[in-house]
Parts: structure tokens; sequence; C-alpha cells
């Protein structure tokens, strides 16, 4: 069986086991950056990753697979206790509370290792292996930090972090600067996701930018507002939020993070 079978195959076995856990679990939630949606963003980024790999002769196993899915689909969970950076410790508690994986194949010390550990910049000193499920799932989550989505998510969870606004672009370009750096530093013959990835950062540091001019930071401000509320309603996420906004009224914003040539979709 290829790798990619095998994520065929742990789809159909856990997908809507997951899906269904993180309702619950994020179900009183007001964040709407690390929600069910985020978690499935940061798998199709992982799984995208272990295809890539794939076509150049990496084999994963279906357990392998089913690690790093596990990993991807809860690593954010314990953003329900702890919104700062020990976020990790409380989502590798809570997966460890989950029985349905015990006994069987997938070694859930190692996933729980994963989730604990996935937050955590030490990886600028290397993290070894990068086919292992922890550098995947690093990657995979910083995918997430980039383009207009990357921008708003760093908005939402910098304001529950209390950092003013006055040094908020700051704190997001140093951040996703040493996230883009391990990025591209670990999977620069990766051409197609590393070209899609550094339009999306190129797309996040246009915004930050911008909230650092007086003359639209009131807008990017006041889009964050918007699409948070938004996407907060029922049948909503962030994603579908900023894509409404940005076909509405906020047309200005498509224009501070585009050159007019991109569409909506790589911006996000």
């Amino acid at each position: 069986m290829d790798t990619i079978s095998n994520i065929r195959l742990a789809e159909a076995e856990l997908l809507g086991f997951a899906i269904h856990r993180l309702r619950i679990i994020f179900k009183s939630s007001s964040l709407t950056g690390h929600n069910t949606d985020h978690h499935l963003r940061v798998w199709k980024n992982a799984s995208g990753i272990a295809e890539a790999l794939s076509l150049k002769g990496e084999y994963f196993t279906l357990k392998e697979i089913k690690e790093l899915m596990l990993a991807a689909l809860f690593h954010d969970t314990g953003m329900i206790y702890e919104t700062g950076e020990r976020h990790g410790n409380a989502g590798a508690e809570l997966f460890l509370t989950f029985d349905e994986f015990k006994g069987g194949d997938i070694e859930v010390e190692k996933v729980a290792m994963a989730i604990e550990k996935h937050d955590d910049k030490s990886y600028l000193n290397g993290t070894g292996e990068r086919r292992s499920t922890l550098t995947i799932l690093t990657t995979a989550d910083d995918m997430d930090a980039f383009g207009i989505i990357g921008f708003l998510r760093y908005m939402e969870i910098y304001s529950h972090r209390d950092i003013s606004s006055s040094r908020l672009a700051q704190h997001i370009i140093k951040n996703a600067s040493s996230r883009f750096s391990h990025f591209r530093d670990t999977w620069s013959d990766l051409d197609q996701i590393l070209s899609e990835t550094t339009k999306r950062y190129n797309t996040l540091c246009k915004c930050c930018r911008a909230i650092e001019n007086p003359g639209f930071s009131r807008t990017m401000q006041l889009f964050a507002e918007r699409s948070f509320t938004l996407a907060g309603q029922e049948e909503n996420n962030l994603y579908t939020a900023a894509t409404t906004l940005l076909n509405s009224e906020f047309t200005e914003v498509r224009e501070i993070a585009g050159t007019g040539r991109e569409s909506i979709s790589d911006m996000l």
C-alpha cells in the first residue's frame, strides 16, 4: 500500500470520529482561529507534505499516517484550557484521556509528545528527522500562521495574550519569520509547497505593515473584528467569513494584501 492510499485509509477510519470529538471540545470556545477548522487545515497541510515526500520516494506506513493525523487533528485542543505557550501540555494530557486508541497499533505516547511539543520553537536548533511526526506537525501548523487567515489568527490569539496594539505587528513578524525560516530551510526541495507558502508568508507581512500604517490600521482592525464576529456565527468559519468580507465591504484589504493578480484563495 502506498502513502497516498494509507492517507485515504486513515481518513476513512479516523476523520469522522476526530471531527465529532473536535466539535464537542470546541463547542463552548470563543476562539475562531484555534478550532475544528484550524485542525482540519493543519491535517491538510501535513498530509500534503507526506504526499509530496512520497513522490520523492519516502514511504509512510498506515501506522505512521494515523499517528500524524491524530497529532494534527488534536494538537491545539489544549487551547480550551490554556491560551498561552503551554497549551501543548494541556492538549497532550487531554489526548491521553481518549481510550479509543489505547491497546492498538498507534503509539499514543508518541502522538501526545508531538502535541505537547508542537509549539516549542526550539526547532530553530534542529528537531532531527524531518519526516518525524513532530517535525511535520510543527511545519503544518506553521503553514496555517501565514496568509490572511494567519494574520487573523495572530490578531485573535495575541489579544488573548494581552499584547498591546502598538507592538502587535512587531510580535507577529518576529514569530512568523522564525516559522518561515524553519519551513524554508527544512522543505526547500518541495517546490510547489514552498512557492505557495512563500506567497502566503508575504501576504502576512503586508497585513502587518498595514496595521503599522496610520492610513490602514483602522481598516485592518475592523476587518479582523468583523471576521471574528462572522466566523462565530452558526455554519460559518474564519475562512468563509474572511472570503465573504473580502468580496464585500473590505475589498481594500485585498488590495493591501495582494498585488492585484492573486485570487482570494491564494491570499488566504
